[in-house]
């Protein structure tokens, strides 16, 4: 075997322990290990004209002779301007390169005359002028274009793009059976959008043949999108129906049906459903399971309220349902208003508007990842990153060692000591190619 042609493979592989090591890629974006269903928040895109002029370009035709309508707009204005003198000579229609010209007119016209309006022409055409000998100083061209733009509005606030060709974002946002860009008339001006993907699942089932997920004892199908930068994403489709349990929950069978002998091993009462805390299973009746003998085993009890509504209904404005561990489960006068930071997800507050309350949770044998990613940076190299900005993102991933990983850096390692010579005999001869040595 040719163990020189193995040096770039080891190369390979030190930069990738470096690329793991600093964070720069992860393993699980290598070999995904789990399923990741988004709900998706829409938006709406619409293909619009300027009602003003907004593109005047000026030339004299000493300085230029070929106009081009190649701006993102349905057709362009021209005006021809003689400053002084006699201004002679022919204009052509034709391509937009200047050739194929299909006719010429003569014009002829004397200084001081303005407002000399030519036919307008559509995109894709151009005029070329030929003006006599002498007289080009004295004749300008001015171009007029309307341009197309894209109008939005996300979330309640409009918002404009320059032209109506989709942007690299927006093209990871519009599904592949959308257009490549907005028609400028018709029924397809207009598009909805995905404005931003929320993550609700990590784990799908099967019913009746169709992968869905289980949601607070809701079942939803899934819709596998895929949009025009090639990207595909699961989405959370439409509701099904609900269900008795979803099979996160203890006692729950894969029909998603409770089933009163299936129990749950466990060494502590935390490893139960719901961490072994109380939780409603309906307006009054709360239960929480206790680890007892290695088994998870339920206990019920009835109580005067599960959530704030109960009290709001029972008692008016200003009652809580108090959830500290003495006690759970009592209407209590609140003292201090709910508020998104006060511990507790309330109603009205979601994952979305208030994740510091309503924190994503994980399955069963996942763990609560949060990140730091920075994006839109300034110089974005792989070891130098500038003027990024920073965002938080919170994702569920399997718990427990990550044998892979552990695998892959292993491998690598053997590589590096089976080819440390080599290695070696390539850091001197660098070296001495920049003087080290």
């Amino acid at each position: 075997m040719n163990k020189k042609g193995l040096t770039p493979i080891v190369i390979v592989v030190i930069l990738l322990i470096g690329a793991l090591a600093l964070g720069i890629v992860n393993v699980a974006d290598i070999i995904p290990n789990y399923t990741t269903v988004y709900k998706a928040n829409y938006g709406h895109i619409c293909c619009v004209q300027n009602d003003d002029y907004d593109i005047v370009y000026t030339k004299l035709l000493s300085q230029q002779k070929l106009f081009k309508c190649d701006d993102y707009t349905n057709e362009c204005e021209f005006i021809f301007d003689c400053l002084g003198g006699i201004c002679n000579g022919k204009y052509e229609l034709c391509d937009i390169n200047g050739n194929n010209c299909e006719y010429y007119k003569q014009y002829t016209y004397s200084g001081g005359s303005y407002n000399n309006y030519l036919a307008k022409i559509p995109v894709g055409k151009s005029y070329k002028f030929t003006p006599s000998f002498l007289t080009d100083k004295n004749s300008r061209i001015t171009k007029k274009v309307k341009s197309f733009y894209i109008e939005g509005e996300e979330n309640g606030k409009i918002y404009t793009q320059e032209s109506c060709v989709l942007s690299s974002e927006l093209r990871g946002k519009v599904t592949s059976d959308g257009l490549n860009e907005l028609s400028k008339t018709g029924a397809n001006k207009c598009q909805n959008y995905i404005t931003d993907f929320i993550q609700v699942e990590t784990k799908t089932y099967s019913y009746l043949g169709k992968e869905v997920i289980c949601q607070a004892r809701q079942l939803y199908n899934i819709d596998t999108l895929t949009f025009k930068d090639g990207s595909r994403k699961k989405i959370q489709g439409d509701y099904i129906k609900a269900v008795a349990c979803c099979p996160t929950e203890n006692n729950c069978g894969d029909g998603f049906e409770f089933i009163a002998d299936k129990t749950r091993e466990c060494a502590y009462s935390t490893e139960c459903s719901n961490g072994g805390d109380w939780y409603g299973v309906s307006g009054i009746t709360a239960r929480k399971f206790n680890c007892v003998n290695g088994v998870c085993v339920s206990e019920d009890k009835q109580v005067e309220c599960t959530s704030t509504a109960v009290c709001i209904q029972r008692y008016g404005e200003g009652y809580v349902c108090d959830f500290t561990p003495n006690n759970w489960g009592n209407c209590i006068k609140s003292t201090t208003p709910e508020y998104c930071g006060d511990g507790y997800c309330q109603i009205g507050e979601s994952k979305d508007s208030c994740p510091a309350d309503c924190e994503l949770e994980c399955l069963e044998g996942e763990k609560l990842v949060t990140t730091t990613k920075k994006v839109g940076c300034d110089v974005d190299l792989i070891f130098v990153k500038y003027g990024c900005d920073e965002i938080v993102e919170k994702e569920c991933q399997k718990s427990g060692i990550n044998w892979l990983k552990i695998i892959i850096v292993l491998m690598a390692l053997a590589l590096v000591y089976a080819f440390r010579g080599q290695i070696w005999a390539l850091i001197k001869f660098g070296g001495k190619k920049i003087g080290l040595g």
